[in-house]
């Protein structure tokens, strides 16, 4: 559920009273608006802040605050160095999102586990970020090559490709029973990896949360749908729920100030599947505008503890309580 510390709005600023929050943007990403980001920056500037959208690193703009919005597994050099240039910068820690980073459910070939696993790519979000942002001539026909390859491989053998594989849908990831099923080109393939499933059930369907948080706002949703894989497209059911104690916990431990975190609670145990800096996209496009609207305006107040660096300390539990114990030290 959400929560947060009893605080004050800010009051509205003159111009010249603002603090200004800098957007950082990759060169060729498209606008913010189709982020939750974008969502939020609405309020931000109706709240007084003067918001700024940095594209690239070409351009260096004064700014109280700094959000990285670089939707790609790992942040580029460039990017990085140019982060250092601000006095507050937010995930400022967060490097590296990949699952191989992130996730504690890897599998090698030979490790000793008997149930159901999962084949995704080792890139947030199936890779297919950075397929967008892949430029150049020789990168282009280099895809084509990889893909033109790949379903002559398919048409021949009726099978997957999967050492040809550089970006899944997360549509496509795959469900083995075991892993002596997993073929063993998957294994191979550095683009790929093997995680046990770990599906939350409810009844005879399937569920996985979300958990969404901005500084000290925090607001979490279940997911419920009839197919293992689950999207925002076969979801029959969202529900918001309330946020496990040890999800902050992780939060903590992975330098998390603003984002999203996929997780699922199994025997009462938090497993966390996939950690973004970038949320957005189809859940948010999803959501009917009285979600949306409450989603925006719960979260969009965190800016504050951004500002002061409290973030995930100060989160609160449900009955508006500050979350202190079971957090890392």
């Amino acid at each position: 559920m959400r929560g947060a510390i009893r605080r004050k709005s800010p009051s509205k600023r003159t111009y010249l009273d603002m603090e200004r929050i800098a957007i950082l943007i990759h060169e060729l990403a498209p606008d913010p608006q189709t982020y939750l980001l974008g969502l939020l920056m609405a309020e931000w500037r109706s709240m007084g802040y003067d918001v700024q959208v940095l594209r690239g690193v070409d351009r260096y703009l004064s700014a109280d605050l700094l959000i990285p919005h670089l939707d790609m597994t790992v942040v580029p050099r460039e990017y990085f160095a140019f982060m250092q240039r601000f006095p507050r910068t937010i995930n400022a820690s967060v490097v590296d999102i990949s699952k191989s980073k992130i996730s504690t459910n890897l599998l090698s070939r030979d490790s000793p586990y008997c149930g159901p696993v999962i084949v995704k790519t080792d890139r947030n979000f199936g890779g297919m970020p950075e397929l967008r942002l892949r430029s150049g001539q020789h990168a282009i026909l280099g895809e084509r090559v990889n893909n033109a390859v790949g379903k002559l491989s398919k048409l021949i053998t009726g099978e997957v490709p999967w050492r040809c594989i550089r970006e899944l849908k997360t549509s496509e990831y795959r469900v083995f029973s075991s892993l002596g099923n997993v073929p063993r080109s998957i294994f191979s393939n550095k683009n790929l990896v093997v995680e046990r499933f770990l599906p939350e059930r409810v009844g005879t369907n399937y569920a996985v949360r979300y958990y969404w948080f901005c500084g000290d706002r925090e607001i979490s949703y279940r997911l419920t749908s009839t197919q293992p894989i689950i999207k925002v497209s076969n979801t029959v059911k969202l529900e918001e729920v309330p946020v496990p104690p040890a999800l902050r916990t992780i939060r903590k431990n992975l330098g998390f100030e603003f984002g999203k975190f996929d997780y699922v609670l199994k025997d009462d145990e938090v497993v966390l599947f996939d950690a973004n800096r970038t949320p957005g996209g189809s859940f948010v496009k999803h959501l009917h505008c009285k979600e949306l609207h409450s989603l925006g305006k719960e979260l969009c107040h965190g800016i504050r503890s951004l500002f002061d660096g409290e973030t995930i300390m100060n989160c609160a539990r449900t009955d508006g309580s500050p979350v202190s114990e079971g957090m890392a030290s």
